[in-house]
């Protein structure tokens, strides 16, 4: 099952060029240690990093000088195992996948690509966490146990990707409208919905109705993302260049992890503290007041230089006129 296993795996690369088949090395518990495991890792120039059970030690101790040497083990790069560990545990959210019940490889292998595209999609932006961190856990459970109606985890899933890849098709499209119109009244849009539809989105998730579900999630997807389509291209550009990349790394991710990264956890405290499941709501309407007050004294970004950055032209004509631009100043 192993050798079958490392013979299906491809990684893609980066870059162009063929996908990897061969890792750098394979982590795994002492459940693997096993002779014919470790010789098609030798055989393969892989790195083996599998503690050795302590029933194969004292068999390799008995026969002496006839038992070999001693497996080589990095004790230290086996603490990154717990990575996978996490993976596993992460893909049997699904109980489908966990219990393993289907009697088809090819249904089972589906569903375990539809999982690995959920947990893909999440990673997917920097703003919509309430979108992709707690609605899940809101829609499957939550609802259910504050007097709503809940839906099926495999509904709710479906019903997030459908959001997210409209999401993916609409970023694009959004970020070149702002080029037109202006990264802040994109921004303003967003802003605003927050605070006007926070409540009625959040009513629209509880009873549980497939339609009444996908359309408070659309409309908190289409909102978030007004924000992800322009931050990308309006936050470098409050930073001169000497400080953009530290700037702009420092405050983003400090904020980030501060406020997006633990919304799952305080709403879920405050919802079962409190028993209201409005918090969601009130969470996006704070954020949609935090930020109308920032659009307030944050400049326009949109057509417009770079702070301190060198000019750039696209034809001769171009530079020619950015030329006599810079000797009339």
């Amino acid at each position: 099952m192993f050798a079958h296993l490392m013979s299906h795996l491809s990684v893609g690369r980066v870059g162009p060029g063929r996908p990897r088949t061969r890792p750098e090395r394979v982590r795994a518990d002492k459940a693997y240690s096993s002779r014919a495991i470790r010789a098609h890792l030798r055989r393969r120039r892989i790195v083996a990093v599998i503690p050795e059970p302590a029933d194969q030690q004292g068999h390799r101790k008995r026969r002496g000088t006839r038992g070999g040497r001693p497996p080589a083990f990095d004790r230290v790069d086996y603490r990154g195992r717990n990575v996978v560990e996490r993976g596993f545990c992460e893909v049997k959210q699904w109980r489908g996948l966990a219990t393993r019940y289907d009697k088809l490889a090819l249904t089972y292998r589906g569903g375990v690509a539809l999982k690995a595209i959920v947990t893909w999609l999440r990673t997917l932006g920097d703003t919509p966490y309430m979108l992709t961190s707690y609605m899940p856990t809101y829609l499957e459970t939550t609802v259910d146990q504050h007097g709503g109606t809940s839906i099926d985890s495999t509904t709710s899933s479906w019903l997030q990707i459908a959001v997210l890849w409209l999401a993916v098709l609409v970023i694009p499209l959004l970020g070149r409208f702002s080029d037109r119109v202006g990264r802040k009244p994109i921004m303003w849009t967003g802003a605003a919905g927050l605070i006007v539809l926070g409540i009625p989105m959040i009513l629209l998730m509880q009873n549980g109705s497939v339609p009444s579900v996908f359309l408070g999630l659309l409309l908190m997807g289409l909102l978030l993302i007004c924000f992800s389509a322009t931050g990308p291209s309006t936050l470098p550009a409050l930073f001169p260049t000497q400080l953009r990349y530290g700037g702009l790394s420092i405050a983003f991710n400090i904020f980030v992890s501060a406020f997006a990264g633990t919304v799952s956890l305080v709403m879920s405290a405050v919802v079962l503290a409190t028993g209201d499941l409005l918090w969601p709501g009130y969470y996006l309407i704070a954020a949609g007041v935090i930020g109308v007050v920032t659009l307030l004294f944050l400049p326009e970004t949109a057509r417009r230089p770079l702070r301190d950055g060198q000019p750039s032209a696209s034809s001769p004509e171009e530079a020619r006129e950015i030329a006599r631009e810079m000797a009339a100043r």
